[in-house]
């Protein structure tokens, strides 16, 4: 539904997109309302065991065991506190000034 939205929306408008840009933009929408955002194709890849975000600009994954730099990145540090909220709150955790970190695991896929 929100794929078939999108693309209704970027049809009625003015936008000019590649095919390619047009999927990225709907790929990008969909992960923000129904995934974390951002981070949402490092956990789609199997081959990347954990992720770390230290901040909107410094995003961290586990590959193979070699921790690397991600290319993703955040708006700001509200957009990454909303991500944060989507994986913590249903485990009952928070982040707050009082708790600036918390270490919480995704469901299984």
């Amino acid at each position: 539904m929100i794929e078939a939205a999108l693309d209704e929306y970027l049809n009625s408008t003015a936008t000019l997109l590649t095919a390619k840009s047009r999927r990225e933009v709907i790929k990008g929408v969909i992960d923000e309302v129904l995934g974390y955002g951002p981070i949402q194709p490092l956990l789609d890849d199997n081959d990347i065991t954990e992720v770390m975000v230290n901040g909107p600009l410094r995003v961290y994954v586990e590959r193979f065991g070699k921790i690397t730099r991600s290319d993703r990145t955040f708006r700001n540090d509200g957009h990454v506190l909303r991500i944060i909220e989507k994986i913590v709150a249903p485990i009952g955790r928070r982040v707050d000034e009082s708790s600036p970190m918390v270490d919480a695991r995704l469901p299984a896929r």
